[in-house]
């Protein structure tokens, strides 16, 4: 039986998340980035290309690809409770959220499925796993580098040592040591050092198999006209070329093209749909993303939102966009264009048309704000 939290109790669990973290961010490891404010899967990717850079002998370095046996279901409570930062009521709070339902195979062990709190909950226990060795965490996924002369049997000791504490061990199956010039696998990216000894990054196997499936599914689909799938399938590959725009994604596998043919052929199939409609409507389906190899800028060291460097954290959100919004955020010096303050939290950044005709992009008629300025700025023109 699935420890699934009602509604209240997600409401619950996010303001005591919101209260927990601040003080939890202030603990948490460098190489630690999933489940984190301000962090993202790019970062890890970038820290592991500064590791395996050519000028830091990356040809010769090894790879532990370390596997945490159902790292969510069997994480000790004990092991949250006494790392716990909290006053003694959200403690007994979080202690009865640790204990609610029913799970037969560990009883005293594992966090909520679908809490809102649990990826807190698990880096808070798993925190200090990245000191045993130079390592990369993300969540539970978790990459150790080693040098031509570290011992592995040593560091998965220890490792199993760390993780016997709190309930864990290693899944010896999917655990492996790997050189880098035959590459691993990590966050959705195939990562190897070439023998000319520079990096190199790109979508994994698993990850592009999983996006031609989506794609596959929408454009093969019945219910839908060729405009409609186009419009489906823009977010979808959009959002999938933005998360791997830090990647080589110069091969014909990585720009899609295949995949692109096969819709425009699909396109073409239909009544009222010519040779150049359907160009048009691939084009609109497959949005171009550009990409280049390691462009992302790493979050530095133990940086964290709470920690008051607003400056700092306003020109790193504002590195997320690009074009007009990008030269709408350094001509306001990476401030809202409405309020006037800084771009610090989740919220997105809109570009809105002072004179409301979307048409005219001249610089002069662009501001850059964040969404609820956005929204404020529209509600005041209809009344």
């Amino acid at each position: 039986m699935l420890k699934v939290p009602t509604i209240q109790d997600r409401a619950w669990q996010c303001l005591v998340k919101f209260a927990l973290e601040p003080a939890h961010e202030a603990t948490f490891s460098a190489d630690s980035y999933g489940f984190r404010t301000g962090r993202c899967a790019q970062d890890a990717q970038k820290r592991l290309f500064l590791h395996l850079a050519s000028n830091k002998n990356g040809i010769n370095k090894r790879i532990i690809e370390l596997d945490i046996k159902k790292c969510f279901d069997r994480i000790s409570h004990s092991s949250i409770m006494d790392r716990l930062l909290a006053p003694a009521g959200l403690k007994m709070g979080i202690f009865r959220c640790l204990k609610a339902g029913i799970n037969p195979e560990f009883p005293e062990q594992g966090t909520p499925q679908g809490g809102v709190v649990s990826p807190l909950l698990a880096n808070i226990a798993l925190d200090g796993i990245e000191n045993i060795h130079p390592s990369i965490r993300y969540a539970d996924d978790m990459v150790f580098i080693l040098k031509p002369k570290d011992n592995a049997d040593k560091i998965l000791e220890k490792v199993n040592n760390f993780l016997a504490q709190r309930g864990l061990e290693v899944n010896q199956a999917k655990t492996k040591l790997t050189k880098t010039t035959n590459g691993f696998d990590f966050l959705g990216w195939k990562f190897r050092v070439q023998k000319n000894g520079k990096f190199r990054c790109i979508p994994s196997e698993e990850n592009h198999r999983n996006i031609r499936r989506k794609i596959k599914a929408v454009v093969n689909s019945s219910n839908y006209g060729a405009e409609t799938k186009a419009k489906k399938l823009a977010p979808i590959v959009r959002g999938w070329r933005n998360y791997h725009k830090s990647c080589d994604m110069s091969s014909l596998r990585d720009n899609l093209w295949y995949i692109a043919k096969t819709a425009n052929r699909k396109f073409r199939k239909e009544k009222k749909v010519n040779r150049y409609k359907a160009k048009e409507l691939c084009k609109k389906a497959f949005p171009a993303v550009g990409y280049e190899q390691n462009q992302h800028v790493n979050v530095k060291g133990t940086k964290s939102p709470y920690d008051g460097d607003l400056i700092y954290w306003s020109k790193r959100n504002s590195k997320l966009y690009d074009n007009a919004t990008s030269k709408a955020l350094r001509r306001q010096d990476h401030s809202c264009g409405y309020c006037g303050l800084k771009f610090t939290d989740e919220e997105r950044i809109h570009l809105h048309h002072i004179d409301r005709n979307h048409d005219n992009w001249k610089k002069d008629n662009l501001m850059a704000v964040h969404q609820s300025c956005h929204q404020q700025l529209h509600w005041s023109s209809d009344t």
